[in-house]
């Protein structure tokens, strides 16, 4: 993805989103972290980056080519049981997508957080796509029993299915 401008408007768009997910903490623009804010959310630290393009990208593949550098960012942050990577993407028409980052893997969620069923994760290190198999609960969907509510973090429940 090309560095141009900072996404300012669509920063301040997903922060308004992100609101109803927990509580927001911005990071100033001249921080110089792979993240524009935070979320914190019971259990669970959601570390979010913005970004912006010209077109939807409708393959998982377009998300790995345009922001390699933003997925490079954040796995270069140490993993934790407790917090998750999201890429939250906006078109030129006001469209969002929202992609969760792990070591291993890009997959589409929800603007909640949640899994989309069927979609699809990519392992750009080995080049090539798998069927997602663990569904991530979002609100309403259940979660790890030892979180209140249905404040699931993608690391947890990660760590039940281990168990």
């Amino acid at each position: 993805m090309t560095r141009g401008r900072p996404p300012v408007k669509a920063v301040k768009e997903a922060i308004g989103m992100a609101k109803s997910r927990g509580l927001v903490w911005e990071v100033p623009e001249n921080a110089g972290l792979p993240f524009d804010f935070m979320i914190f959310s019971g259990l669970c630290t959601w570390f979010i980056k913005v970004r912006r393009t010209r077109s939807n990208l409708s393959e998982l593949w377009n998300i790995l080519q345009l922001c390699t550098a933003d997925i490079h960012d954040f796995r270069m942050m140490p993993e934790s049981a407790v917090s998750a990577w999201e890429l939250w993407v906006l078109a030129p028409h006001g469209t969002w997508q929202y992609f969760r980052i792990t070591a291993d893997a890009v997959t589409e969620i929800r603007s909640d957080g949640s899994a989309i069923p069927g979609t699809l994760a990519s392992s750009p290190d080995q080049h090539h796509i798998h069927l997602a198999v663990s569904v991530i609960p979002g609100p309403g969907m259940g979660g790890h029993p030892s979180v209140q509510g249905n404040v699931v973090c993608h690391y947890l429940s990660s760590l039940q299915s281990k168990t």
